[in-house]
């Protein structure tokens, strides 16, 4: 304590400074950390300056809050509902953290939610973009969270759920989109690659940065194909090309598309165009012989 009073003494002597120590709670363990950030920060807010240039304690500020009465894992229950796209169990939410606070002042209430809200920002900071709108939006309605504006309860509520649909809204459209890309950039990626033999879901999901069962969720939700279908009718509308327009050996043409195994693309050819891959090739071959003659007749006449 002597110390730190130095320090103040110093500060003030040397560089003509005020400088205010505040001594929060002791931390415990590590799920407290966030509970006495906040804290310590409600007390400075209340007791800096009555305090200025002296050093006083978190618990001796005149609105301390309780830390018994809440939860401090309040936001982070939050931004799941808010990733479920869930309002009404973000509403339950924040009734039930309002009830844990019969014990303090409506003033510390504010001060506390405004602390809940700038973490659910900070939670979801990543999926804004420089030109996002919604970010300023949600700053304005942060900004309206402060008890110089809130006469009540019902209205501290009414503007955190504010922000908290705003939050959602933006999510779900960032969500929507985000699926979007992902499911177009996977089939721009197939039609390069289809011939990688390798080429499997699991590696597409891994290039998202998504679980493999969601990713196919995805894939067929934005493109109405499951990934093995997509890629099946790539492959075989390729081999039909080199069917028709080389004199490749089927096996070759296996081979070109992707597929090791000449008899699973046998199956899987004759599955698609009801015939094997060397019938097909000659079937469309003397069609397309037949045709010469006829056009020629056409353009002697």
């Amino acid at each position: 304590m002597q110390e730190l009073q130095r320090v103040c003494e110093v500060m003030q002597r040397e560089f003509s400074m005020n400088t205010t120590i505040c001594i929060g709670t002791i931390v415990e363990t590590a799920v407290n950390i966030n509970l006495c950030y906040e804290a310590t920060n409600i007390a400075l807010e209340y007791s800096a300056i009555r305090n200025q240039g002296k050093i006083f304690f978190a618990f001796e500020a005149s609105q301390n809050i309780n830390l018994n009465a809440y939860h401090n894992k309040l936001h982070m229950k939050l931004a799941e509902h808010i990733r479920a796209n869930d309002l009404d169990a973000c509403s339950q939410e924040f009734d039930l953290a309002i009830s844990y606070m019969s014990n303090v002042s409506f003033n510390t209430a504010v001060t506390y939610f405004n602390h809940v809200m700038m973490s659910l920002l900070d939670d979801f900071s990543t999926t804004f973009t420089d030109d996002d709108t919604t970010y300023p939006l949600l700053m304005d309605k942060l900004n309206e969270i402060d008890r110089q504006q809130l006469p009540n309860v019902y209205m501290l509520r009414k503007r955190c759920m504010e922000f908290i649909t705003i939050l959602a809204h933006h999510q779900s459209i960032n969500r929507k989109y985000g699926n979007e890309l992902a499911a177009e950039t996977a089939k721009e990626y197939i039609d390069k690659n289809y011939a990688n033999p390798d080429l499997s879901l699991k590696m597409l999901a891994g290039m998202a940065g998504l679980s493999t069962a969601y990713f196919g969720k995805i894939f067929a939700t934005q493109t109405g194909y499951s990934f093995s279908d997509y890629l099946s009718n790539t492959r075989m509308k390729k081999a039909e090309q080199l069917l028709l327009e080389t004199k490749l050996p089927i096996n070759q043409i296996s081979e070109a598309i992707g597929i090791v195994n000449t008899n699973y693309f046998y199956s899987v050819f004759k599955k698609k165009y009801g015939m094997t891959p060397l019938a097909y090739r000659r079937t469309r071959s003397g069609e397309a012989e037949d045709a010469k003659p006829e056009a020629n007749d056409k353009e002697n006449t």
